[in-house]
């Protein structure tokens, strides 16, 4: 390695490490989280009826799948107060469904011997982002998301709760 390389690398004073909060990445983490769990085609070896081997229901044609808030409403009369408040997935779901003049369900998984079936998602999923030098365009970036795992998204208010919804032809 150059020295001059070498020593600009221990020179570097990396930026101290926190958590923040950014929506954009909630959303987009919860978003990919459900995609990728709850696949639209799937190869027959790895199916299990209506769900995936390990439990995840197949998305129903025409294959659009997302995640929303448990709180979402498509159309809110108000920002003064939260008409989501403690909703559930089903009911955020339908409101995921309206943008595409869909029915929007929630998807489910299978949980313990699969005797157990709940909504799917990611709760309390308030993603801590840690950031990181961008070597190729420079500046910050996301180098890190850190949250809680799954199955709290019934849980408590539903702010940072997200619940995996697919749209399905009326």
């Amino acid at each position: 390695m150059a020295p001059w390389l070498a020593s600009a690398v221990w020179a570097a004073d990396p930026p101290a490490q926190s958590f923040t909060f950014e929506p954009a990445v909630t959303g987009a983490t919860a978003a990919a989280y459900c995609m990728a769990k709850h696949p639209y085609q799937i190869l027959d070896s790895q199916r299990a009826g209506l769900y995936t081997k390990d439990g995840y229901e197949l998305v129903a044609s025409p294959g659009v799948v997302g995640a929303v808030r448990r709180n979402f409403v498509l159309d809110r009369s108000t920002d003064q107060q939260d008409e989501g408040a403690n909703q559930s997935c089903a009911r955020a779901c339908t409101q995921f469904g309206k943008a595409w003049n869909m029915v929007g369900k929630s998807l489910r998984q299978k949980v313990g011997d699969g005797s157990v079936i709940i909504p799917s998602g990611l709760g309390d999923l308030g993603a801590l982002v840690m950031n990181d030098q961008d070597f190729y365009l420079g500046g910050q970036t996301v180098g890190a998301v850190g949250s809680r795992g799954n199955t709290w998204q019934s849980s408590d208010v539903a702010q940072a709760d997200y619940c995996c919804c697919h749209a399905v032809s009326q």
